[in-house]
């Protein structure tokens, strides 16, 4: 299996097709269309490999000039909530969803509405720019 994109959720299998340099891209990529020093909302479920890439996703959204604030360990649906209530740009969570445990993934939202087909596509294109630019290094 290979790295699956759908609206709203990325799926692979942790520490073989996905990386900590997945979530830094992707986290890159969230954070560019939103204004600087917008408020993002993380999390991350229980899975061994969750804690390392949330900490890559945030810091690619810090890169992108974002004030990330962590959730902790908490379900999509509870995100989402706190994203609205909260009143942030955007939100993620590094979950597999209901994948076997060795999976895992991303699942996000800007602003008030679900992933489109081309914000995934933005976060296929920044994760191929990404590896270009380290192969160049």
């Amino acid at each position: 299996m290979s790295i699956v994109y759908r609206p709203g959720h990325i799926c692979g299998k942790a520490s073989i097709e996905l990386s900590a340099e997945h979530y830094r891209a992707w986290g890159m990529a969230l954070g560019h269309p939103l204004p600087q020093g917008a408020k993002f909302l993380v999390a991350r479920d229980v899975r061994t490999s969750s804690p390392e890439y949330l900490a890559a996703l945030c810091e690619g959204l810090c890169r992108s000039g974002l004030d990330v604030v962590d959730l902790g360990v908490l379900p999509a649906p509870i995100v989402y909530y706190a994203r609205r209530r909260l009143q942030a740009a955007g939100c993620a969570v590094v979950t597999g969803g209901s994948a076997a445990p060795e999976y895992n993934g991303l699942e996000w939202m800007l602003g008030d509405r679900p992933a489109t087909e081309a914000q995934v596509s933005a976060l296929r294109q920044a994760l191929r720019a990404a590896r270009r630019a380290v192969r160049r290094l």
